[in-house]
């Protein structure tokens, strides 16, 4: 499949336009974007607003400072939520490529049916996306633990490496994961198993690893886009606060 085959365009303008047909697309992510919110809100009772870090040099060292005394609970947060959010989040996509499939060959699938699919195609697409990003993003954990003992350590030589590997192996991650990232629609649309949708995916994105990341990094923009209203609200929320304090 060549890169001038496929027009990016058309493709989002598409899914946007099955999802002002049908909002049971939309619906479908819900759960998972409540798990989401839930996680950001204990985030906040805990640390604070994160999104506020570099605007208050103060408030800043401060809440690098609650960040390093609840590490080990951030980390159980981030652990528990996480897996969570995998699970309805890989609930929901597989529901929504099953629906879309349903609806290019003229078939209607309700809610309830692709809620259903998802959930009995859990236990494969969970184990297919621990997979994907162990070998997307697994080099990068391991380095960003290495980075954390370089601060711990205080040892600058270590901190400087390790910092110059994660730009590097960066750039390989993501290029594998744009390769592995069809992963989910090979498992749910050619029921294939959790190795072989991996093969698959990386099968079907060679020579359009460059074409998926820059739709990722629209859909991205977009994604930025609507959430900036909320980042902006909590912001000053967040310096009307500061205010009345002093």
């Amino acid at each position: 499949m060549a890169n001038n085959d496929i027009d990016v365009g058309f493709l989002i303008k598409d899914a946007f336009k099955s999802i002002r047909r049908d909002f049971d697309y939309i619906y479908l992510f819900l759960l998972p974007l409540i798990i989401y919110i839930i996680a950001m809100v204990h985030v906040f009772f805990l640390i604070g607003d994160i999104f506020s870090i570099g605007q208050n040099p103060q408030d800043s060292f401060q809440m690098f400072g609650l960040i390093q005394s609840n590490l080990f609970m951030l980390i159980v947060m981030a652990i528990i939520y996480g897996i969570v959010f995998l699970i309805t989040y890989s609930v929901a996509i597989a529901g929504v490529i099953k629906k879309f499939e349903s609806q290019e060959k003229n078939s209607q699938m309700y809610l309830s049916e692709a809620f259903s699919f998802g959930l009995n195609k859990l236990p494969r697409i969970f184990c297919a996306t621990l997979l994907a990003y162990l070998i997307a993003l697994g080099p990068l954990f391991g380095l960003l633990l290495l980075t954390y003992f370089g601060i711990v350590t205080n040892s600058l030589g270590l901190i400087g490496l390790s910092v110059l590997l994660l730009l590097i192996v960066s750039i390989i991650s993501i290029y594998v994961y744009c390769r592995v990232l069809l992963y989910m629609q090979t498992c749910v649309i050619e029921d294939l198993s959790v190795v072989e949708c991996i093969k698959r995916s990386w099968t079907m994105t060679k020579g359009n690893a460059l074409l998926i990341f820059i739709t990722a990094l629209i859909l991205g923009v977009i994604g930025i886009a609507v959430a900036a209203p909320f980042m902006i609200v909590g912001n000053v929320g967040g310096i009307l606060r500061i205010d009345g304090d002093g």
